[in-house]
């Protein structure tokens, strides 16, 4: 989903804005969504350079933050955007935009979300007013996260049209995740002809720019919305054809199999009880899944013990 980078910030603010924003934006660069504490290191590191310049400082204290708040720790995450905060002053639109998104992820995690609109809300502004085109789509993005219905829906509106017209490569790496977003919001909503649109737009943006797992992620959600058309043999053909394709390792894997298992048990195959099992024993060791899909992990045991 979102590109983050690193390098340290360089003596003279006579190289001002475009010097610094190719810090910052090198330094986001850094970023491994797989392993935040790797990632923290190195944000550790930086910040050591980061003394002299309060707005690289600002960006790399809240990137750590981020660190923290994907792992669950939401204390830490908040006294480091605390921190931040303090070195914050008008004219660093960069910077303010990034602790109010970090601030405001931290909040939806912890399931605080009025308190998460308010903070991408205010990112938002600022990103757009500044015309940082990359953050404001990734603010109007969350904001498309953290509301419901007919306001998520707008607010993926906005943040589409942003990166369909955006000149900045970075804002118009958002089309993926985007259309993906909005895919889901119309597919909850139950206008399935509109998520398949989307959700199929998202197929061809990450073939087009060879993001594999993407691409691979883009299919099954068009198979899975093949399933709640009815399109069985479709949805059927399609998981498994990336059942044998997606890497072993990872949870991509449950979920191709817990689909395999739901449309087997549509078409009364017992071959649903091996998928079901499959699913089971890799996605329950999911710490997410068990405190947000409790019922649904214990419905994959279940129906993966019929056969056994």
């Amino acid at each position: 989903m979102n590109a983050l980078r690193i390098l340290a910030f360089t003596v003279v603010l006579a190289h001002s804005s475009m010097s610094l924003a190719t810090t910052i934006d090198e330094m986001l660069k850094q970023w491994n969504f797989q392993d935040a504490a790797a990632t923290q290191e190195i944000f550790e590191t930086l910040l050591e350079s980061a003394n002299r310049d309060p707005t690289f400082k600002a960006a790399v204290l809240s990137q750590i933050a981020r660190t923290h708040s994907l792992r669950g720790h939401f204390d830490q995450a908040h006294g480091h955007l605390d921190e931040a905060e303090k070195l914050i002053t008008q004219g660093m639109p960069k910077a303010t935009t990034l602790v109010r998104l970090e601030r405001g992820r931290t909040f939806n995690s912890n399931n605080q979300t009025s308190e998460a609109i308010n903070q991408f809300r205010q990112a938002f502004s600022t990103a757009d007013s500044a015309g940082l085109d990359d953050l404001a789509v990734d603010a109007a993005h969350m904001m498309g996260i953290a509301e419901q219905g007919k306001r998520a829906e707008r607010w993926n509106l906005i943040a589409m049209a942003i990166a369909e017209t955006s000149e900045d490569p970075a804002a118009r790496r958002w089309l993926g995740p985007l259309y993906n977003n909005l895919g889901w919001t119309y597919f909850d909503a139950g206008e399935l002809d509109k998520a398949l649109e989307l959700f199929t737009k998202g197929v061809n943006f990450r073939k087009a720019i060879n993001q594999t797992r993407e691409w691979q992620i883009a299919r099954w959600t068009v198979a899975r919305t093949w399933r709640a058309l009815g399109k069985l043999d479709e949805a059927l053909a399609e998981q498994r054809a990336l059942l044998n394709e997606v890497s072993k390792e990872g949870d991509q894997l449950g979920y191709i199999n817990e689909e395999i298992g739901e449309i087997y048990l549509l078409k009364r195959n017992i071959k649903y009880s091996t998928h079901f099992a499959e699913a089971y024993a890799i996605l329950s060791k999911d710490d997410w899944l068990k405190v947000n899909e409790a019922d649904r992990l214990k419905r994959m045991k279940e129906l993966g013990e019929v056969g056994g």
